[in-house]
C-alpha cells in the first residue's frame, strides 16, 4: 500500500473514531449519557507518523491545561442558565464580546473531546 494511502486511512479511520464518539455523545439523552464513550483520554496507536518525545501524561496534562484556559476566556454563560456561548473576547469579529458561528462550531468540537476530563462537557455541549 502507498504512503499516502495508508496515511489516508489512518486520517479516516480517527475521524470516523472521533465522529462515532461525537454521534454517542450527541444522541444519547443527559439522563443516558453518565459516561461518555471515548472520555478524554483516549489515546490512539498509529502505525506510522511522529509522536512528541514528552511522556502521554505531560501531553495530557498540556492539553488539559490549555483547555482549561479556553474554557475559562472564552466559554460564557448566555443569558439563560442552560445557554453558553463561545466568546470572540473583543477581537472585533461580532459585536459585545458576541460569538460568531465559527467559534460555536469550533467550541461543538472541543468540549465532546474533553468529556471524561470535564464533569460538566455535557451540560455545556447542550447549550451551546
Amino acid at each position: 500500500m502507498a504512503p499516502h494511502t495508508r496515511r489516508v486511512l489512518a486520517l479516516g479511520t480517527t475521524l470516523s473514531t472521533l465522529t462515532l464518539g461525537l454521534v454517542v455523545f450527541v444522541g444519547v439523552p443527559a439522563a443516558q449519557a453518565a459516561t461518555p464513550a471515548h472520555p478524554f483520554p483516549s489515546h490512539t496507536t498509529y502505525k506510522v507518523g511522529v509522536m512528541p518525545s514528552a511522556s502521554q501524561a505531560t501531553r495530557d496534562a498540556a492539553v488539559t491545561k490549555q483547555y482549561d484556559s479556553w474554557k475559562s476566556n472564552y466559554l460564557v454563560h448566555g443569558c439563560a442558565s442552560n445557554e453558553y456561548y463561545v466568546s470572540t473576547k473583543g477581537d472585533g469579529d461580532a459585536p459585545n464580546n458576541g460569538t460568531v458561528s465559527e467559534a460555536q462550531g469550533y467550541g461543538m468540537n472541543i468540549v465532546p473531546l474533553m468529556a471524561g476530563y470535564d464533569p460538566d462537557a455535557q451540560t455545556e455541549f447542550n447549550g451551546l
